[in-house]
């Protein structure tokens, strides 16, 4: 199987549709996306989406955003989910080594994620790839029901 990472840069039909075949695999909450809204975050300067293509088609993506901090900027990865129908073929590695690759470009100090205990193998995943487990609540507000 033939993997590349590239920058999202545009939208298209066929990226929505992929995205809006993504983001339930990764959250029952998740709320479709639009093109209009995807033009909005690839638009923003401190917003990356990273598009894994397996044999040509949307296999997976990981959507990271940097912010500004006293000690140095950092990133947060928003969002990572690999295709059911791809996984087990190191895609979410890749995404995620592109990822710590853009932090040093971009000169960010600390790359942040979370995920639920029970998704075992991504939790294995950050931990091989050098994430440490912080240990720390995370609290969310939701204004969409």
């Amino acid at each position: 199987m033939n993997v590349t990472i590239r920058q999202l840069t545009s939208v298209t039909a066929e990226v929505v549709t992929a995205v809006n075949r993504l983001l339930p695999q990764l959250s029952q909450r998740a709320l479709p996306a639009d093109a209009g809204r995807l033009e909005k975050l690839i638009a923003h300067e401190d917003v990356f989406v990273l598009l894994a293509f397996a044999d040509q088609a949307i296999a997976g993506m990981i959507q990271i955003a940097s912010y500004p901090r006293a000690e140095g900027p950092a990133v947060w990865v928003d969002t990572l989910v690999v295709d059911e129908a791809y996984r087990g073929h190191g895609i979410a590695a890749l995404l995620l080594n592109e990822t710590l690759e853009i932090a040093k470009t971009q000169g960010w100090s600390e790359v942040k994620l979370t995920s639920r205990p029970e998704r075992l193998a991504a939790n294995k995943l950050y931990e091989k790839t050098g994430f440490e487990r912080h240990h720390t609540n995370l609290w969310r507000y939701i204004f969409i029901d």
